[in-house]
């Protein structure tokens, strides 16, 4: 017999089906306690009967107190009986026990914590119960801003027994149908990780459901309600406790891994595939809020962005952006990032929502001859000209981007929207081929994109240099590459941005030069030039469309000008 593992199997009535689910337990040899959950006469006989036959441990509840309590009672008796783990399961019959094996073959992988099966299911399971499961999902999702709990709601799962015993017993979590996913919950705020396998589940025809639609649903929908209004508290809690927010008065945006800090950034467009953009809009706010009490470098970054912004506007005499806020620019960026996925998968959508600036079609125009290089920024959402290029067969836009920067919006972008991909070169660093591979393509009379306002993820490791002009009303670094690379590809340069307004997405375009040269003698000079005149024409729009830059992170910002 194992003795590290204890089965822990909660039954109200549900003796019938409990023998076949004995029967499939007794190849693996555990402890199996069964947790007679104050059943009646008739059926407290027959679970007499079923055990006794199975050589099984029987803990009787004196009433009917839910699922959870008849765990606790289990995981309490196996704990004093000096087991680890144990494997709950459920008495209906619907678990493959087969499954078992892995899903202990994985508790032994990950000994600190929560092993859980990710129901399969056939078409044996009733609609209300599936499309309810996912209303769950969404909430565990909220509530825990992260897609790790998977499903929070099957009963076949392994626990570590001193873990969840202190978690019940300080958490005081619901006991009845409430308590599979606010104990998955409350241990992962307690810094418990979850892993899964999936495992199928089958409803059986003649089962018997002990699910109260009135009296269950109203305790999961207060549960849920609980648990969000603890949710900011908790979240904050974890995360401090495992330092992810250092105390250095600058923290550098490759630390913070492009969009680390938007912890709900799949459970946004989960929202927004599975109940449309409406639902998506009315739930933002809430992820946007866990997001604003937890992300303290993006916060301080966006605080010191928007004051900048107020200031400099006073210095040029501009109309001053009253009301700058935080929140509403994180509130912005979610909304781009859906925008960003969303675009691709809807031609239509591309054409009735994004639309040209005056002037700015003929800027971009090729006229069939060699393409442009546009000179792009994280200000606004230029991915929605590549997905209007791309919807209206126009020439390709091919983006240039560093997989070290992005490597979160790339592997989401692969999930979420694939098409987005396909005229993206993705690299690490700049080698002698990248060139010779844009200029075929601009000779092919396509146009090529890359970012001119952000040091590459080598800068601090050495790699980049950098050149330091005016911008906002300070010295700023800007990288030297993007305009290396220009004057090496010999073709027109553009400046282009995609800015969010009146609800349409409107591109704008400057033209740059026909040519970037960089004289031998005078390099480091032209280069100066290049970068002021970019940083100029950035400075426009972040100061016209604050909340539509991205930049969340300490700027290298260097002195204030006179």
């Amino acid at each position: 017999m194992n003795k590290d593992y204890a089965v822990v199997i909660p039954c109200y009535r549900h003796g019938h089906a409990l023998k076949a689910v004995l029967k499939a337990l007794a190849v693996y040899k555990l402890k199996i306690y069964v947790v007679d959950d104050g059943n009646d006469a008739e059926e407290k006989k027959l679970l007499c009967e079923v055990t006794q036959a199975n050589n099984v441990a029987l803990i009787s509840l004196k009433k009917n107190s839910g699922k959870g309590a008849a765990v606790y009672a289990g995981a309490k008796q196996a704990l004093t009986d000096k087991f680890t783990y144990i494997i709950q399961i459920d008495a209906d019959g619907q678990h493959c026990l087969a499954d078992l094996e892995k899903l202990i073959s994985l508790s032994n992988k990950y000994p600190h914590d929560l092993i859980s099966a990710q129901p399969v299911y056939d078409q044996s399971i009733p609609k209300s119960r599936l499309y309810g499961r996912y209303i769950t999902h969404f909430w565990v999702w909220v509530e825990t801003l992260s897609f790790n709990l998977k499903d929070s709601m099957c009963g076949f799962r392994i626990s570590p027994l001193k873990e969840l015993i202190s978690c019940i017993e300080q958490e005081h979590p619901g006991m009845r149908m409430d308590f599979d996913t606010e104990i998955m919950v409350r241990l992962f705020w307690r810094g418990t990780k979850t892993h899964f396998l999936k495992s199928p589940v089958t409803y059986p025809q003649d089962g018997i459901s002990n699910f109260d639609a009135l009296k269950d649903n109203l305790a999961i929908s207060l549960m849920h309600s609980k648990l969000c209004m603890q949710m900011p508290y908790r979240l904050l809690k974890l995360y401090l406790q495992k330092s992810l927010f250092k105390p250095e008065d600058t923290i550098s945006w490759e630390r913070l891994n492009e969009v680390h800090g938007l912890l709900g950034m799949k459970i946004m467009m989960r929202l927004y595939q599975v109940f449309g953009r409406s639902f998506f809009m009315l739930c933002l706010p809430l992820i946007i809020a866990g997001y604003y009490i937890t992300a303290l470098p993006q916060k301080k970054a966006s605080q010191k962005f928007l004051q900048l912004v107020n200031k400099r506007q006073k210095q040029l005499g501009m109309k001053i952006s009253s009301s700058l806020s935080t929140f509403a620019h994180f509130l912005s960026f979610g909304i781009t990032l859906l925008d960003k996925l969303s675009l691709w998968s809807d031609e239509t959508k591309v054409k009735q929502r994004v639309e040209y600036a005056p002037g700015a079609e003929e800027i971009l125009a090729t006229h069939g001859k060699r393409g442009k290089l546009i000179l792009a920024s994280h200000l606004g959402n230029l991915d929605a000209a590549r997905a209007l290029a791309q919807k209206s067969h126009l020439p390709r836009v091919t983006a240039l981007v560093f997989t070290d920067n992005a490597a979160r919006f790339l592997k989401i972008t692969r999930q979420f929207a694939p098409d987005a991909l396909q005229d993206l070169i993705a690299v690490q660093k700049v080698t002698a081929a990248l060139p010779c591979e844009l200029d075929e393509r601009l000779a092919n009379g396509e146009y090529v994109a890359l970012t001119a306002d952000r040091l590459s993820p080598c800068k601090g490791r050495g790699g980049e240099r950098c050149i330091y002009v005016p911008f906002l009303g300070r010295t700023c670094a800007f990288p030297q590459g993007p305009f290396v690379l220009a004057s090496l590809l010999k073709c027109e340069v553009v400046v282009a941005f995609a800015l969010k307004e009146h609800k349409k997405i409107r591109i704008y375009a400057h033209k740059f030069d026909d040519t970037v040269n960089l004289r031998r003698n005078h390099r480091e000079d032209d280069l100066k030039f290049y970068a002021a005149k970019y940083a100029s024409i950035l400075e426009k729009y972040a100061l016209s469309h604050p909340y539509e830059w991205f930049n969340f992170y300490e700027y290298p910002w260097i002195k204030e000008e006179n």
